[in-house]
This record gives structure tokens, C-alpha cells and sequence, in this order.
């Protein structure tokens, strides 16, 4: 047993002493290595084995987390310790590590005393130990070794353990403990977990020993127990074997004596095995129970052989010992000298592992019957060899030596050969094929004889002549399979290419089992076959099946079965066949059939066969082609991308189709133009049908129609129509003629606006409503509204112009505009179309009408004729449903301007008596004076009559309003200047003017008010301070709401800022305090007329300036300051401009200070203000000129102002004061005319309260926070806030 002197039996002996006794109290380190530079601390005392360890825990305490490493040294007759428990505690989370030394035994981690040992590493990289190893010890009856762990990489050890307990009468567990062999010489026995001392009842479970090479001279075991006089389970064990040699036993559980082993697993992966190998041996007079053990000859996942040089038992017990449910798994070619112990012997077959067994003694291999041999997985041949003896037979018990067996994915018929020494096979899988076979001219890819369901088997033909074609197959009965296993054939698929011929049919599934279901299948035909196409076919029911045609078929099924047949989907896609059905069956629902374009079927397409069927549905895109359709209760057809005006399904027999008026549906983008969805010529039945269209979708802004278009009295074609009827702005063109919005369905037409700048056309119309249907709110539907036709350039028109169209009952055609430019129309203009029209315009410029100018043809309320002077007179026929005309005279001469309307087409006098006129100039062009003359209208077939004491009211621009009389001329209609005048409006953006000046006032107030005062403050505070600068920085901020009453008003809002420096100088009779300004001011402004005239805009405006404040004795003072800059303002209202001027302005002021008391002043005051803003010209975007004269603001303000407060920075002040303004004119002139001109003249009274502060003492911040009211000419309020700063 030992390999040293007697020195080393005697150290062995003393640590075996060590399960009795205890270690002396000492203190020792938690983290220990030892090496030659390093050498041990014994802290194991004698008289027991002496040895280090890397941490000890005594009394109660723990051993935890403690780790020893010794290497490169000799410590042969020593013991070493991750970490040892002493007394009661537990030893956990130590680990110890040899390199490259000798010791006498290892111990990752020892409890002794009654603790456990759990989670202790042990790992031998090289070096030598002579007695053992162990991962986790225990020493006590109640201690358990838990997920304690040896790994051995090289060196030579002796015996070793992963989890260790020895102690008589040992109650506690062995579990989870594990050893790894990497490498290395293994003199002694290896066991994963082991109880080893007499009558224990303790378990031994879930503990692993991995082989993965070396030399291993003695026994593996995965766990034991070791005494014939103690019981226990022995379960859940594992020896795994993927390398090395092993010369003796492998065992993966075993008792020694009465006991239970159970789910232990042996499995050879590799290796030289030399010993025996058992997953349970029960060695003595034990009465054990063994089951459900397993040996595992192959690991499933290597191909490589084992070979076992002796027997192989998975479960062996001696003298009465009873087994049940052993098994043998054969997962790879394995030889043996025999196998025994199991009663179900399973073979596993993998891609390319084929297993098989082969045994070598003659002892006779006994199998109870053929039905305890599993096989899992498909063997790749369709026969071979499960088993076969070199010597001996093979004996079947119950003497039946031919069995047809059941497994997961094949069945297999399993004969004992005439010599009685091989087992043979033949196999057919039926599930998860992938490669296709063959008997005759038949070819499948799953296939059951004896009633197994086919499934899942997915194959692909590409090549040969075939009579059938079978994803599954499914026939016979016998099958061992639970019964949802039998009898159908589901999710099988075939895919038909290349250069494959058949004859006959090709099944996706097919079971001809009684009630057999196929589901799921599915067949995609991607060459061109004479051949029928079943999706899925079976006696009980073919549901869910799925047929793929892209290439030329005959007839093609997607499910057929006596019973149901529901839910198939059969797709077609430029293909041609001879007939399709979804379902066919007793019960058809909910089928499916996909016409994808470029199908023609020269027979019937048919939904479901059964006459009650429901929910079978026709899908179709493209275009395609049939002879007629049935048993559909649905039929959708996409548009989407299909040329306007094709059938996407015609049908081309000589019988009427018939379908429910509600069958047809449409989807997909068909907005300009529609298509064809069913054609036949033979007529369509639509049952319910009474007339209108079929269906219709709308929106915001598009209607989609299906409707029915006849040849004479029958219905031929069902057509889906696409409309956008709102939001138009290119013309569509349908023909010669155009339009903008068109609905169909009754939708309004409105807000449309095209432009037609070239073509010949019949007709246009900028919106045309018709028909009814539309699902759209009552408000929307019926009428046309808001729409408008430009027509300019080479563009030429034979029939009608229409701004707005509806021939709906009552539909309304409102505020539609037609506008004709430098156009010839050879028919007619109307400007709305319908029951009601109101609101209408129709504007000419150089046009040329033949026909009639109609506004509204039910003439109504507000329908205007506007006529633009050209350059040449804009002709018509005549005009009708015209309640105003306006003549718009733009830039025409005063003198010599040709007539502005000549009517060609009247045939006699035209009358416009009650008719509306109005006149507009453009305000750029020369004015008219009183006495010009302009032809508005000139009649060529005869007079112009009811004008008689008619006067016009005109515009030139927004500024000047004329009035003209209206005489008859010969055949002439003439508009004469009788007045002329500046209009209200035109004063509106010179109020532009007086929000600018007032601007600028209220940023000299706060100047000269809250930017004096913190001017002076900041000044006298920067004199005052020792070794300060001489000057003092400050800044204000203000802001406020004004109203201005200038004979109209103005609302103003704005803010405004300063920043300036200021210096305090002591004279002889008084301080000066002086110093520069920097000033930026931004608002907006509102102006009203009382007219109602409303105009806005902003203003701002960025100066420079000096300031500058005497104080003499008796609390007299003076001040003064000048500003200059420029400032910028813009108007929006009844036109636009934008300006921008320089601006100056001074003020002067004295007043005297009144002390009341020691902290309460009274000052009063007198104040000059002057501002000046500069004139300028403005361009409005109305044409006009306007030239507007300097504005200057002369303003004289007195005031007495009351404050409270004994210290600086801490004073609140109130104020009362009274304001008037000497001018504040704001003129502006227009061709030499005046307009009306705002002025900010008048008196305005002022309120003021304030508060001064710093924010604390000694601050170099103060600030003044002021608010003032304002009542008067100005009203409203003002505030602000000024910031000084100290530096």
C-alpha cells in the first residue's frame, strides 16, 4: 500500500487518528504558500499527523474561504489542508493547490468534529501523494460532504475522493461532489462521493468522477457505500469516460451490502477500457434494489467507436437483489464481450452515427422480447444490423423473433437471422425526412405501413420519372404509438423542380388510415407537370393544407377528404392548370385560393364543394384568367399596381356567374383611373343586387368605388374605381377632358386647384360630384365646393370650363373660381354647377369666351364676373347668373384705355340693372383725376342698359377710393371720375409711424427715470469706496403694455434695456455725475382703425448716448441727456412693408429735493423731452408708394415723487406726475395726397411706485424695481428694473 519508508506508515496512521481527535487551539493564516523560499508553518501538532493547513478553525469556528498552495517543494511525510474545521464547525470555500510537490495527503477542505464540508476545492496540477486526496472530508456522524471537488491534471496520486466521510454509525449525506481527470498515474481508487465506515445510514447522491485521460489503475466509481453492515441509497451517481486508460472496474453506484441503487449513469465515450463496467453493483448478501440504471456505450455526439475488453452490466446485485428499468443505450458502434443486467436495450441513430453492438463471448445474449428495443432517430440505410454475435446466440425469450417496433421518428422491422447471431432491421422513417425514397415508381418522404403518423418530412424533387409523389405517406395499422401518434399525416412538404417528371399525383400528405386527419401539408410546383396536385388527402379530414402552383399543373386540390376539408390555401402565379379547388369534402369552410396573377385555369376555380359551405374566399392580383368561378363566399381582389382599365379575372366559359352582391371586395391604390375586377361576358348575377355601387370607401380626401358597369341590360364587369376629391393640384386627364377632384360616390368635391397651362380639351372642371353611395358625414357629401381652374398659355377648350360641378339632388356648388388668361374657349365657362350657387367667381384676363359666362347656372347670391384690363379686350359670347361684376382697371392708362369686356354673343341690349359693380386699380399706377373716363363693358349687338344712375365705388391700391358714374355710350358702358379721395384705411400703416415714436419715448423714459437714478446711485457708491474704481457700471431692464390713442389707437408692448457707465466728480458748488449709455429696445404693436381696420407689426431700436446729472446745496438738481441710434419697424395689415430710419432725441430737467423727516424726502420736478425720427419711403406690397415725413415728439412733463427709507439701497418711493405731448404728428403722402394722419398730441397722467434694495449687506449689487400707471392719451402700465453693479 505504501511506496515510502516506515516514516510515512507511521504519519498515515496518525492522520488517520485525526477522525477521532482534535487539532490544539491555535491561530493560523487564511491564505498560505509554500515553496522553497516560503517553507510550512506546521500548525497540525503532533502527537497527529503534522502537516499545514491554510487556515483552522477550533472550537465552534469555521474553516471558510481559506487557501493553501504548495509547489515545488517536498513535504512527503506531511499532510496538507485548504482549510480544517477542528471542533464542531464546518469547513467551506477552501481550496488547496499542489504543484509540483510531495505530500503525504490532501484535503481541500476537513470538518472533524461534527461540521460539514461543503464547496472545498482540491486541485493537483503535478507532483506526488502517496496515501489519498480528498476534495471535502467529514470526521463525524452527523457532518455531510457537499459540492466538494478534486481535479487532477498530472503528477501520481493514490486514492482519491470528491466528497469523504468516515465515521461509524455516519447519518450525514454524500452529494454533489466531483472528481476531473485531466491526466497523470492513478495508483488507488477513484470515487466520486464515498461513505466508508461501518453502519451508516447516510446517502451517496449526485456525485460525478469525469475521465478525460491518464493512466487509472484501479477501480472508478461514481459513488459508494462501502460497509456490508450499513444501508443507504446509492443514487443519481456518474462516471463519464471520454479518455485515458482504465484497467480495472467502472462502477457507477454501488453498495457493499443491503441497499438502494437507483438513476446511476455509466456512459463510454472513449478511453481503453481494460475492467468491467456496471452502472449498479450490488457486491454481497444485500437484498438490494436496483433501477433505473443506465449505461451509455457513445455519448449521442461522437461517431467514434468504444470497446469495452470485458462485460458490461448495468445493473448486477448478488443474493437476492431485484432489478427493474434498467436500460442499455447504444449510441455509437460498441464492442463488448457481453452485456447484460437491463431489461431495455434503446439504439439512437444521428445524421452519421449508426450504432450497432457487437458482442465477442459466446455466452448467449437473452433479450425478453423484440418490443424492449427502442431505436431513436432514423438509421441512413433502409436496412442493416442492430446486433451480432461473434460467438453465441442471440436468444428472444418469448420466442417471436420478427417484430415490427414503433420509435420517435422511424419504424423498424427487426428479424433474428437463421443463424440466430445477428439482429437485422429494415426501416422506414415518418418523421423528419429530408431525402427522398423510393419502392417502384413511387417516391416519399415519410412513410408508414403500419399507421404511424407521418410528420414533419420535408423533401425536394428535382430529377427522375415518378408515377406518385408523397411528402407523408400513412397506411396500415399495428403501430405501438400512443394514439394522437397514429392514423394521420401533418406538416409534410414536397417541392417539385429541376428536371423531375410525374405521372400521377403529388400529395403533401396522404393517409388512407380510417378517420385519418392530413393537416398541414404543403406542395410548391415550381416546373411544368401533367400531373394532379393534393395539398392534403385523407379519409377523416384534410384541413390546412398548402399548395404552391408557379409552374404549368393539372388539376390541383389544396385538401380532399370524404369528410371535412377547411382552411386549405392553393396559390397560382403565372401558371397554367386545368382546374382548382380548395377544399373538397362533405364540409368546406374558410378555403383559400390566391389567384397571384398570370393564372389561366381552364377549368372552374372553386372555394369549397359543399353547397353550404362559409368563409371560402377568392384572392386576387394581377390579371389572370378562368373558365368560370364557384363556391366562394368572399372574392378580395388587390389592385394595387394593375394597369388602369385591365380585368384581373376574366372569365372566359359560356354560363353566367353568380355571386352575392355583397362577395366583392377591393383593396390597393387605384386613385387616378380604375380597373376591371370581374369580367364576363356571358353576365354577372349578382343576388341582392338593386343598383348603385356595390361599395364604397372614403376618407379625407379619396373615395374608392366598386360598381357595376352593363352591356346592354346585364351586368359584364364589376369595375373598383379610385377618386381623390379634395386636395387636387394637378390635373388629371381622362380622355379630352380634365379635372381636379372627381367623386363618384356623392363626396364634395372642394378645395381642388389646378392649372392648365397646354393641350386641347372638351371639357374641365376644377371639381365634378356625382352619383351617390358615400359614407362620408351629411355635411360632406354632394356638393362642390372651393375649387378653382387657372387656364393660361396654348391650352384651348372646345366645350365647358367648370369651377365647380355637382349633379346631385340639392347639391350646392360654392365659392368656385375660374380664371382664364391670355385663353381661348371656344365653349362656355361657368364658374358652379348645381342646385344651389352661391359665391361663384369667374376672372378673365385677355380671354376669349365664344359661349355664355355663366356664374351660377341656379344664379343665387354673390356670383362674381372679375375682369382684368389686359392688353387687349377680353371677349364672350355673353354672361348669365352674374350678381356683381368687377373691373379691375390694374395699370390702364387714364387716356385711351381700351375697353375692359366687349360681349359678342348677346343678340340685342344687355341689361345689368341690379347688378353689383365694383372697380379696382392697382396702387402703383397713375391716379385718376375727375373727369377720365374708362369703357368697363362694350355690347356688339347693341346697347348696355339699366346703368341709368348707377354709381361705382372703386380702389386705387388700398389708399385712394374713387366714384365714378356709370353712363351708356352708344354701345358702351363708361365708368367717369366724379371724386376721388384718400381712404380711412390708408392711415392704418402710418400708425406704423406713432408705435415707433412712442417706442422710443418710453426708452428715453426709462433713460432719464430709472437709468438716472441708477446711474447716480452706482456713481456716488463707486466715489465712496476706498480703492474702487472712479466709475461705477449699471444696467436696467424694462418692460410694459401701452395704449395710445392716436384719433384711432395703438396698442404697444415691448421691452427695453440700458447699460452704462457713470462717474460721480465733486465741484465746488455741487457733484456731476455724468457718463455713456448703450440702449436696445423690442416690441410689437397692434393698430385699430374705427373702421375696424387692423394692422400690426414690430418695432426695435438700437442707440448709443451721454447722461449726465448736476446736484447743488438745498437739494436742487439739473439734468440732461441725448440718444442716437436707428431704429426698425415693419406693418402687416391691409398691405406690407418694412422700413428703417435714423432717430435722435435730448432731454432737460431741474427739480428740488424737500426733507420731511430724517428717512422721508418729497422732490418735485420738470422734465423736456425731445424725439425725432426720421423720414422715410415705403414700398406696400399693394402697389403704393408712401412717403412719410419726419416725426418729432415735444413732450413736458411735471411730477413731485414722495420717498421712504434712512438707508441707502433700502427706500420705497411713490410718485404722481402729469405728461403733454405737443405734436407727435405722423404724415405720410401718396402721389402727392395726404393721408389721414395719427398723432400722439394730448395730456396723460402717471402714478409710480418703487422699491429700492441690495440683496444683502455690503452687496455690490443693487437694484430698483419701479412700476407706473399710465391714464390719458397713454394708458396702460409700465415697469421696470435697473441693475447696478459695483466694481
Amino acid at each position: 500500500m505504501f511506496k515510502g519508508n516506515k516514516s510515512k506508515k507511521l504519519a498515515f496512521f496518525a492522520a488517520m487518528a485525526l477522525v477521532g481527535g482534535t487539532f490544539a487551539p491555535y491561530a493560523y493564516a487564511a491564505d498560505v504558500t509554500i515553496d522553497p523560499a516560503h517553507p510550512p508553518v506546521k500548525n497540525v501538532p503532533r502527537p497527529l499527523t503534522t502537516g499545514a493547513a491554510g487556515g483552522v478553525g477550533t472550537g465552534s469556528a469555521d474553516a471558510s474561504g481559506n487557501t493553501l498552495t504548495i509547489e515545488n517543494y517536498d513535504y512527503e511525510n506531511n499532510g496538507v489542508y485548504g482549510g480544517a474545521a477542528l471542533g464542531t464547525g464546518n469547513a467551506e470555500g477552501n481550496t488547496l493547490t499542489i504543484v509540483n510537490s510531495n505530500v503525504l495527503l490532501g484535503y481541500g477542505g476537513a470538518a472533524w468534529g461534527g461540521g460539514n464540508a461543503k464547496g472545498n476545492r482540491l486541485v493537483f496540477r503535478s507532483g506526488n501523494a502517496d496515501v489519498w486526496m480528498a476534495g471535502g472530508f467529514v470526521g463525524s456522524e452527523a457532518g455531510s460532504a457537499e459540492g466538494n471537488s478534486v481535479t487532477v491534471y498530472r503528477g501520481t496520486t493514490s486514492h482519491i475522493y470528491g466528497g469523504y466521510s468516515k465515521k461509524a454509525k455516519a447519518r450525514g449525506n454524500v452529494h454533489k461532489n466531483e472528481v476531473v481527470v485531466h491526466g497523470g498515474t492513478i495508483d488507488g481508487k477513484i470515487k466520486g462521493g464515498v461513505i466508508d465506515e461501518v453502519k451508516s445510514t447516510g446517502n451517496v447522491t449526485e456525485n460525478t468522477v469525469t475521465i478525460n485521460g491518464g493512466t487509472l489503475k484501479d477501480a472508478v466509481y461514481g459513488g459508494a457505500i462501502e460497509k456490508s453492515n450499513s444501508t443507504g441509497t446509492a443514487a443519481g451517481n456518474r462516471v463519464t469516460i471520454n479518455g485515458g486508460t482504465i484497467k480495472k472496474n467502472i462502477i457507477g453506484g454501488f453498495v457493499r451490502g443491503k441497499g438502494t441503487l437507483t438513476g446511476n449513469i455509466v456512459t463510454i465515450a472513449g478511453g481503453t477500457i481494460e475492467g468491467e463496467v456496471y452502472a449498479a453493483f450490488s457486491s454481497e448478501n444485500s437484498r438490494s434494489v436496483l433501477t433505473n440504471n443506465v449505461v451509455n456505450l457513445g455519448d449521442g455526439e461522437h461517431a467514434a467507436p468504444v470497446n469495452v475488453s470485458k462485460f458490461v452490466w448495468v445493473a448486477r446485485g448478488k443474493y437476492g437483489a431485484t432489478s427493474s428499468g434498467n436500460t442499455l443505450n447504444v449510441k455509437t458502434r460498441a464492442e463488448a464481450d457481453y452485456v447484460g443486467g437491463f431489461e431495455k436495450l434503446n439504439f439512437y441513430f444521428k445524421e452519421a452515427i449508426q450504432p450497432k453492438l457487437v458482442l465477442r463471448k459466446s455466452t448467449d445474449l437473452k433479450i425478453a422480447s423484440l418490443n424492449d428495443i427502442g431505436v431513436y432517430g432514423s438509421p441512413q440505410t433502409k436496412s442493416g444490423t442492430l446486433i451480432e454475435r461473434e460467438r453465441g446466440k442471440i436468444i428472444i425469450k418469448d420466442g417471436i423473433k420478427s417484430a415490427t417496433i414503433t420509435g420517435d421518428t422511424a419504424e423498424m422491422t427487426l428479424r433474428l437471422d437463421s443463424t440466430e447471431k445477428k439482429l437485422d432491421y429494415t426501416r422506414l422513417i415518418f418523421k423528419g425526412a429530408t431525402v427522398a425514397e423510393s419502392e417502384g415508381t413511387d417516391t416519399w418522404g415519410g412513410r408508414s405501413v403500419i399507421g404511424n403518423t407521418t410528420a414533419k418530412n420535408s423533401i425536394t424533387i428535382d430529377s427522375g420519372t415518378h408515377t406518385n409523389i408523397y411528402g407523408g405517406w400513412t397506411s396500415g395499422s399495428g403501430s405501438t404509438a400512443a394514439a394522437e401518434r397514429r392514423g394521420n399525416s401533418t406538416q409534410n412538404s414536397v417541392t417539385v423542380n429541376g428536371s423531375a417528371d410525374v405521372s400521377g399525383t403529388v400529395y403533401g400528405g396522404y393517409t388512407g388510415v380510417a378517420g385519418g386527419k392530413a393537416e398541414r401539408n404543403s406542395v410548391t410546383v415550381e416546373k411544368n407537370l401533367a400531373a394532379h396536385i393534393v395539398g392534403g388527402a385523407a379519409e377523416g379530414e384534410a384541413s390546412g393544407n398548402i399548395v404552391t402552383i408557379r409552374a404549368n399543373a393539372g388539376d390541383v386540390t389544396g385538401g380532399a377528404s370524404t369528410g371535412m376539408a377547411s382552411g386549405n390555401i392553393v396559390t397560382l402565379a403565372n401558371a397554367a392548370v386545368s382546374s382548382v379547388t380548395g377544399g373538397a369534402g362533405a364540409a368546406t369552410h374558410n378555403n383559400t385560393v390566391n389567384l397571384a396573377g398570370g393564372a389561366t385555369v381552364s377549368g372552374a376555380v372553386t372555394g369549397g364543394t359543399a353547397a353550404d359551405g362559409t368563409g371560402n374566399t377568392l384572392n386576387v392580383k394581377g390579371t389572370n384568367k378562368a373558365r368560370n368561378i364557384a363556391g366562394f363566399q368572399k372574392i378580395q381582389f388587390d389592385a394595387a399596381n394593375v394597369t388602369a382599365g385591365a380585368a384581373m379575372l376574366e372569365l372566359t366559359g359560356s354560363a353566367m356567374t353568380t355571386l352575392d352582391k355583397n362577395a366583392v371586395d377591393a383593396t390597393g391604390s387605384t386613385v387616378r383611373g380604375g380597373v376591371t375586377l370581374l369580367r364576363n361576358a356571358n353576365g354577372i348575377n349578382l343576388t341582392g343586387y338593386t343598383g348603385g355601387t356595390l361599395k364604397t370607401e372614403t376618407d379625407a380626401t379619396t373615395e374608392k368605388n366598386i360598381s357595376v358597369h352593363k352591356t346592354g341590360s346585364k351586368i359584364t364587369d364589376i369595375r373598383y374605381e379610385g377618386w381623390q376629391f379634395a386636395g387636387v393640384t394637378s390635373p388629371v386627364f381622362d380622355g379630352a377632358d380634365a379635372y381636379g377632384g372627381i367623386s363618384k360616390a356623392g363626396n364634395t368635391t372642394t378645395e381642388n386647384c389646378i392649372t392648365i397651362g397646354s393641350g386641347t380639351h372638351t371639357n374641365i372642371y376644377g371639381g365634378w360630384t356625382s352619383g351617390v353611395g358615400s359614407t362620408a358625414a351629411a355635411e360632406r357629401r354632394g356638393d362642390s365646393t372651393r375649387n378653382s381652374v387657372a387656364i393660361s398659355g396654348s391650352a384651348t377648350v372646345s366645350g365647358t370650363v367648370y369651377g365647380g360641378y355637382t349633379d346631385v339632388t340639392g347639391g350646392k356648388a360654392t365659392d368656385n373660381t375660374v380664371s382664364l388668361s391670355d385663353v381661348t374657349v371656344t365653349g362656355s365657362v361657368t364658374g358652379g354647377y348645381g342646385a344651389v350657387t352661391n359665391d361663384n367667381t369667374v376672372s378673365l384676363r385677355n380671354a376669349k369666351v365664344t359661349g355664355m359666362v355663366t356664374g351660377g347656372t341656379a344664379h343665387g347670391t354673390g356670383n362674381t364676373l372679375a375682369v382684368s384690363y389686359g392688353t387687349r379686350p377680353t371677349e364672350i359670347g355673353d354672361f348669365d347668373g352674374i350678381q356683381k361684376i368687377r373691373f379691375d382697371t390694374e395699370s390702364a392708362p387714364t387716356r385711351g384705355a381700351h375697353p375692359l369686356l366687349r360681349l359678342t354673343a348677346v343678340g340685342g341690349d344687355k341689361n345689368i340693372a341690379g347688378m353689383d359693380l365694383d372697380f379696382h386699380r392697382d396702387g402703383a399706377a397713375k391716379k385718376f383725376a375727375p373727369g377720365d373716363k374708362i369703357t368697363l363693358m362694350e355690347n356688339m349687338s347693341g346697347r348696355v342698359t339699366g346703368s341709368d344712375h348707377v354709381t361705382l365705388q372703386g380702389t386705387d391700391g388700398i389708399s385712394r377710393s374713387y366714384t365714378f358714374e356709370v353712363v351708356s355710350e352708344g354701345n358702351a358702358l363708361v365708368g367717369m371720375v366724379a371724386q376721388t379721395r384718400m381712404t380711412e384705411q390708408s392711415k392704418s400703416p402710418v400708425e406704423t409711424r406713432t408705435g415707433a415714436s412712442a417706442f422710443l419715448n418710453a426708452g428715453g423714459d426709462f433713460a432719464a427715470g430709472a437709468g438716472m437714478d441708477a446711474a447716480k446711485k452706482e456713481a456716488a457708491h463707486a466715489a465712496a469706496t476706498p480703492g474702487a474704481a472712479p466709475y461705477g457700471l449699471w444696467a436696467g431692464t424694462g418692460a410694459g403694455a401701452l395704449r395710445h390713442n392716436t384719433g384711432s389707437h395703438v396698442d404697444m408692448r415691448g421691452w427695453n434695456i440700458g447699460l452704462g457707465w457713470a462717474r460721480a466728480n465733486a465741484l465746488r458748488t455741487g457733484t456731476l455725475t455724468f457718463g455713456p449709455l448703450i440702449e436696445y429696445g423690442r416690441g410689437s404693436y397692434d393698430s385699430y382703425l374705427d373702421d375696424g381696420t387692423h394692422g400690426s407689426g414690430r418695432t426695435s431700436y438700437l442707440g448709443t448716448g451721454l447722461m449726465a446729472k448736476y446736484e447743488m446745496a438745498a437739494g436742487r438738481w439739473i439734468d440732461g441727456s441725448l440718444r442716437i441710434g436707428r431704429t426698425r419697424s415693419d406693418y402687416r395689415g391691409v398691405a406690407s412693408y418694412d422700413t428703417s430710419n435714423a432717430y435722435y432725441a435730448v432731454h432737460v430737467g431741474a427739480g428740488k429735493e424737500f426733507r420731511v423727516r430724517a428717512a422721508d424726502t418729497v422732490s418735485a420736478y420738470v422734465r423736456y423731452a425731445y424725439t425725432h425720427t426720421a423720414g422715410t419711403t415705403a414700398h406696400l406690397s399693394s402697389g403704393e408708394t408712401y412717403d412719410f415725413d419726419a416725426v418729432n415728439s415735444h413732450r413736458l412733463r411735471i411730477g413731485m415723487r414722495y420717498t421712504h427709507g434712512a438707508a441707502a439701497y433700502r427706500q420705497i418711493y411713490a410718485g404722481l406726475a402729469w405728461e403733454y405731448e405737443f405734436d407727435g404728428d405722423a404724415r405720410a403722402v401718396v402721389q402727392g395726397d395726404s393721408t389721414p394722419s395719427p398723432s400722439l398730441r394730448g395730456g396723460s397722467t402717471l402714478f409710480e411706485i418703487g422699491w429700492r434694495f441690495t440683496p444683502k449687506a455690503n452687496s455690490r449689487l443693487r437694484c430698483d424695481l419701479n412700476l407706473t400707471g399710465w391714464q390719458g392719451k397713454r394708458q396702460g402700465v409700465t415697469g421696470g428694473l435697473s441693475i447696478n453693479w459695483a466694481f
